[in-house]
């Protein structure tokens, strides 16, 4: 079975069913589809406790900022819809911490990124799902990063 790290950007595609504005492709689709296969069981997805915090810190910014919700009552709402995924959280470990370390000084990444490339190489993971293009160039030689689209077509 497969086994990849999903990025928070493709679960925010499908909640907030977002499309390029250049090209106008449906991002939207493509996240949903892997979201599927997740939750189908016939790919094992993994989602960083770390990641999981950056999606529930910006829902909670989100709902403040907009005022259309009571914050804990959208973290309550994200904390579900995240569940209902299938994803395995996974905790980074002090070894897992120790090398996102490394990749934050060597190929100068954002924290969660290290944290989330460097957890998805001690796992072996077949790639890192993201739509992050400088995530995907600076990633390149430790480990693939995919679009949805990229991981179907392989």
């Amino acid at each position: 079975m497969k086994c990849i790290f999903v990025d928070s950007n493709i679960i925010l595609n499908v909640w907030r069913r977002e499309i390029n504005p250049t090209t106008g492709e449906n991002y939207s689709l493509g996240s949903k589809r892997i979201l599927k296969e997740i939750n189908r069981g016939t790919t094992t997805g993994y989602l960083l406790s770390t990641t999981a915090m950056e999606i529930i810190h910006g829902v909670r910014v989100e709902s403040e900022v907009s005022r259309s919700q009571a914050p804990a009552f959208a973290i309550k709402q994200a904390e579900a819809r995240i569940a209902e995924i299938g994803l395995k959280i996974a905790v980074p470990d002090s070894v897992v911490m120790s090398y996102a370390y490394e990749l934050l000084v060597k190929i100068h990444v954002d924290p969660f990124d290290a944290v989330l490339i460097s957890a998805a190489v001690k796992e072996k993971a077949e790639a890192v799902i993201s739509r992050d293009k400088k995530l995907k160039k600076k990633a390149m030689p430790l480990i693939s990063v995919l679009t949805p689209e990229e991981f179907f077509s392989n």
